[in-house]
């Protein structure tokens, strides 16, 4: 079993009345943490890395692989939990676009990264390490 790991630079998600200032959604931890566990994982080929999203999640993955330099990358999901990005119509203030995870491994261990994609920004909200593959 891993440990999600929560990153700082996410806590603008989780402040609501900043988030709000700011004209943006805002989540819980605890929204976030169920969001992770409903990732629908896709297999990516190594050999020709092809992705079949959507236009809007396909650049969101684009830019996350770009600005961490993520290579060796092996599954890719998505998940909605977190609504619908309607900022102003969910009664508890946590619709967000859509999360974006990335499995990568190296030789030795594995990683997750998480990201909100809120439309006009990605924001990085937790990682993992995973177990030593034998």
């Amino acid at each position: 079993m891993t440990t999600i790991e929560w990153l700082g630079v996410g806590d603008v998600l989780t402040d609501a009345a900043a988030a709000v200032a700011a004209g943006h959604n805002w989540t819980t931890r605890e929204h976030l943490a169920a969001a992770i566990a409903e990732v629908r994982w896709e297999d990516v080929d190594p050999d020709d890395g092809v992705v079949n999203w959507p236009m809007s999640p396909g650049l969101a993955l684009k830019a996350i692989l770009d600005g961490f330099k993520i290579r060796g990358v092996r599954r890719i999901g998505r998940s909605e939990v977190l609504g619908s990005g309607e900022v102003d119509r969910e009664p508890d203030g946590w619709a967000m676009y859509q999360l974006i995870a990335v499995e990568q491994w190296s030789a030795t261990i594995g990683r997750r990264v998480y990201v909100v994609d809120r439309g006009s920004d990605l924001v990085p909200v937790a990682y993992e390490l995973l177990p030593a593959r034998l």
